[in-house]
């Protein structure tokens, strides 16, 4: 039997505070498997295996379009992304 790695522990507790965070803030997650992950996306040879967004996503209608987040948003990149969103 193999041993755990040292790190396993810290991994998990960060799985779960990302869960939790995900819950809190009303966020769902689809992964490659799900059957609402988007079609056209899965097709791709290097589809996210996670999709993480907030509210109603019909992501396989016809047309669709997305905002993908960064982790440090500049003000020109909150500015378009509010004016994007408003369109």
């Amino acid at each position: 039997m193999l041993a755990r790695p040292k790190i396993w522990p810290r991994r998990a507790d960060g799985l779960k505070r990302r869960w939790l965070d995900c819950e809190a803030h009303a966020v769902r997650i689809l992964t490659l498997t799900d059957a609402d992950y988007p079609a056209r996306l899965r097709a791709c040879a290097d589809a996210p295996p996670y999709l993480f967004y907030r509210g109603a996503a019909r992501l396989n209608a016809k047309y669709v379009v997305a905002i993908v987040g960064t982790r440090n948003i500049t003000e020109y990149g909150k500015d378009l992304a509010a004016t994007s969103a408003e369109i």
